[in-house]
């Protein structure tokens, strides 16, 4: 009787053990979707790449963050196929991820300037809010639906173009844009994700107006404008056709009692239709098209990114995403980086209220300083001076860790990005 039970014992405790483990690969498992799902809601392709090479499984959430992830890695339209087809595939989905697929579907749309399909995506996502969509999804619904029948940006002419660069009273940096025969000097902006004009600037240069006004974000609040195509854009040679314009009133853009006026900005959708873009020698020229010549040993990934794209950079030897916008002045850090300064950097930071000026008028913020920070881009470590840090989250996602500036491009002998292979390449002056 004893010789029957034992074996009875033994796959008892077997049993046990065996279950045992098998929760605890469980549990394992669910943490590992749950950190994928935070990665894919912070919109931090940086984290989605880590995760995503563990073995999750072939779980719903590991789709849906494989098809964002693919979305923001490749300039390939065919790469929006992995979240129309994980939407195809998942009709049963929970709302909320439908939601986020759908308008990452519409962004991504708008930046390749398919507004036809982004007003199909963005539609299709505030169907799913019953009624109650954010003022960003609507906002964004709008002008995709007013700009519906404008066809997409196309190039023709030169190759590829080598400009001067003009740094303003703003420090920013312009070059004189021919539109339709009408010269301006235009801020570069890879922050824009639409380009914007005067409302003079846009009448004398015979742009054709939409029907119907739209509401965009800034940094500082919303303004109302009207939308216009353009039909050429030269710049430098390169001329690009069916370029969209939001045009504000030019009180909007006119700054320090008239002594400051900006004429428009260039946006990223120029950019990318060009394919390559870069600055040298401290950022006193721009480079497009087939002028910039990237090496193949010296590449960083590039991101798409909700405002534009974002760029892979170290802090502490952990990699981030930063937003990657030449119209801004300076660099900032974002509240996430505040969360994850080292005891010596966080000791530093100073404390002070600060007026944020910008189209949408000037708001007071408290906010932080930071004398000094230590970063890596590209390979190459950069020291940031006095940057400011946020002490709230603004606009940018929340796996996002800085706002890369104009301030960087000012200190490199070449900064060079390919849309196309989705990389950047940085190497500093040699003062540096």
């Amino acid at each position: 009787m004893h010789r029957n039970r034992l074996p009875f014992l033994f796959v008892t405790v077997f049993s046990f053990i065996l279950i045992s483990m098998q929760g605890g690969a469980l549990d394992d498992a669910s943490q590992s979707i749950q950190e994928l799902k935070n990665a894919r809601q912070d919109e931090s392709p940086v984290a989605l790449k880590r995760i995503l090479a563990q073995s999750l499984g072939n779980s719903v959430e590991k789709k849906l963050s494989q098809a964002f992830l693919d979305s923001r890695i490749s300039s390939d339209l065919n790469a929006l196929q992995t979240l129309e087809s994980w939407l195809q595939n998942h009709p049963a989905a929970p709302p909320e991820d439908r939601l986020f697929a759908y308008k990452q579907l519409g962004s991504r749309y708008m930046a390749f300037t398919l507004y036809a399909k982004a007003t199909d995506a963005y539609e299709k996502a505030a169907a799913l809010t019953e009624g109650n969509p954010d003022s960003d999804l609507e906002d964004a619904l709008d002008l995709a639906k007013i700009a519906t029948t404008v066809p997409p940006i196309r190039k023709r002419g030169a190759t590829g173009a080598e400009l001067n660069l003009e740094r303003d009273l703003a420090r920013l940096n312009r070059i004189h844009v021919d539109i339709s025969g009408t010269i301006s000097p235009m801020i570069i902006d890879t922050g824009a994700e639409i380009s914007v004009a005067a409302r003079s600037v846009a009448e004398k240069s015979n742009m054709q107006f939409l029907d119907g006004d739209v509401t965009v974000g800034t940094t500082t609040d919303n303004v109302v404008g009207q939308l216009a195509v353009s039909n050429t854009v030269d710049i430098g040679g390169m001329v690009f056709q069916n370029v969209l314009f939001l045009v504000l009133p030019d009180d909007l853009l006119t700054f320090a009692d008239g002594q400051y006026f900006v004429d428009g900005i260039i946006g990223l959708p120029i950019f990318i239709t060009a394919q390559r873009m870069g600055w040298t020698k401290k950022a006193t020229k721009l480079l497009l098209g087939d002028k910039v010549h990237l090496s193949d040993d010296k590449r960083t990934p590039i991101y798409w990114h909700d405002g534009g794209m974002a760029l892979e950079l170290k802090y502490n030897e952990v990699a981030f995403p930063a937003f990657f916008d030449s119209g801004a002045s300076s660099s900032s850090g974002t509240v996430l980086l505040k969360s994850l300064l080292s005891v010596r950097d966080k000791s530093s930071l100073l404390t002070n209220t600060e007026i944020r000026t910008g189209v949408g008028g000037a708001v007071e913020t408290k906010t932080h300083r930071l004398p000094e920070i230590t970063l890596a881009l590209a390979g190459e470590n950069v020291v940031l001076t006095n940057i400011r840090v946020a002490s709230e989250k603004l606009n940018e996602p929340d796996g996002d860790i800085a706002i890369i500036g104009s301030d960087i491009l000012a200190r490199t002998q070449s900064f060079f990005i390919d849309f196309k292979a989705m990389t950047y390449e940085l190497e500093l002056a040699p003062s540096e």
